[in-house]
């Protein structure tokens, strides 16, 4: 792997990191009690609704960089956009819920690495659809629980009254965090819910009467003819949304084995890549791109799959070819016992 191409790898896997710890930082951050005299001087400077508003804004802050953190690692241009947004924000919020300037000084540090990282994130997908894994929901999971154990642990000497919630002082800190807390709890549980009642595996998509003019469509534009071999029937068809680009497929125990490179145009293949990948993520399998072509292996070397070489291909000029003659005795015999 060049250096390019480790630069391109690690650095959206580290920024996915630093997005992660921001996340908790965020949530921590709001479980604990606000500095007595940070929050003093703004309670001169600021009105309280807005004090109020800044704690809930950190908050779901925070749980928007832990839920998109995953999106950073694949590159995906929209989470760049999103994860911007919310370190700006987080990083406002936590000078205005309660003067924390450690906390927005390292989320500033974030956004300007994000930012000076902007040329890595090329694909188009939309965010908020991608699958999150379950160990990525279990870790999500764990950093909002353990915020919420943070917060009563450092609120255990605060008797608890129903007329907590309705508390509004800048000294609040313990309504403060009940509110906000209750917030992202219940849509931390609502999107890992849905994410987790999503199918494992999109429906396998076969050649029949009904996909066949798509097929013969994408396929007439091809100049390779192994895209021709889509039509023995036998593999599984992956689309793009535009349905201008196929990846053809078989599962074989636990791997899931694409023929070939997408076929179709060459922005849409990259799409797909990134579609087949998240695929077999989704469904704990192994990708496999078999016989595919030296044009794209610098995309699949971006995913970090590795290249192994299988064997050859030759070009034979059939004009004036013969199998005749001690030279071609053991092609010969392969040819007669095939046949």
């Amino acid at each position: 792997m060049t250096c390019r191409a480790l630069t391109t790898w690690a650095a959206p896997r580290i920024l996915a990191g630093a997005t992660f710890a921001s996340g908790a930082l965020l949530l921590f951050s709001g479980a604990r009690p606000g500095a007595p005299e940070r929050l003093a001087w703004l309670g001169r400077v600021i009105p309280l609704p807005l004090l109020e508003a800044s704690h809930f804004a950190a908050s779901l802050a925070g749980l928007v960089l832990l839920l998109v953190a995953q999106a950073i690692a694949r590159r995906i241009d929209a989470a760049f956009y999103v994860s911007a947004v919310a370190l700006a924000a987080g990083a406002i919020a936590s000078l205005t819920k309660g003067g924390d300037f450690e906390a927005a000084a390292m989320l500033a540090v974030v956004f300007v690495a994000l930012m000076a990282s902007r040329r890595h994130f090329t694909r188009h997908a939309r965010v908020f659809e991608q699958p999150l894994s379950r160990p990525w929901i279990m870790g999500v999971g764990t950093v909002v629980a353990s915020s919420i154990w943070l917060g009563f642990f450092a609120y255990r000497d605060v008797a608890y009254t129903h007329d907590l919630w309705w508390q509004f002082a800048v000294e609040a800190n313990a309504p403060r965090f009940l509110r906000a807390s209750v917030v992202v709890a219940v849509v931390a549980l609502v999107i890992a819910v849905r994410h987790l009642l999503r199918p494992v595996l999109p429906v396998r998509e076969r050649l029949d009467e009904h996909t066949a003019a798509d097929v013969e469509r994408v396929v007439a534009q091809q100049p390779r003819a192994m895209a021709n071999l889509v039509f023995v029937g036998d593999k599984s068809l992956l689309w793009n949304d535009a349905r201008e680009a196929f990846i053809m497929y078989a599962v074989h125990g636990r791997s899931c084995v694409a023929l070939g490179d997408p076929v179709g145009p060459a922005d849409a293949a990259r799409e797909l890549v990134d579609r087949f990948l998240q695929m077999c993520h989704h469904s704990a399998l192994t990708p496999v791109f078999y016989e595919t072509t030296g044009e794209r292996l610098a995309d699949y070397a971006d995913y970090g799959l590795a290249a192994v070489k299988i064997g050859e291909e030759a070009m034979v000029p059939l004009a004036g070819f013969s199998l005749q003659g001690a030279r071609y005795k053991a092609a010969h015999g392969a040819q007669s016992r095939a046949a």
